[in-house]
């Protein structure tokens, strides 16, 4: 990725630090949490089963 220029886009590097952020915070909210990246099982939300599986 190349380097930001500050000087002409201070914005982008608040935009970049924000999602730095976000990220160090979902990675913590994961963690803590204890949710998985396992794929659950799918229930169809009207309680029927679903004839195309």
């Amino acid at each position: 990725m190349p380097a930001i220029n500050p000087e002409k886009h201070p914005h982008l590097s608040q935009i970049n630090n924000t999602i730095k952020d976000v990220k160090e915070s979902v990675k913590e909210t994961v963690k803590n949490t204890g949710i998985s990246h396992d794929q659950q099982e799918k229930r169809p939300q009207d309680g029927k089963t679903n004839p195309m599986e």
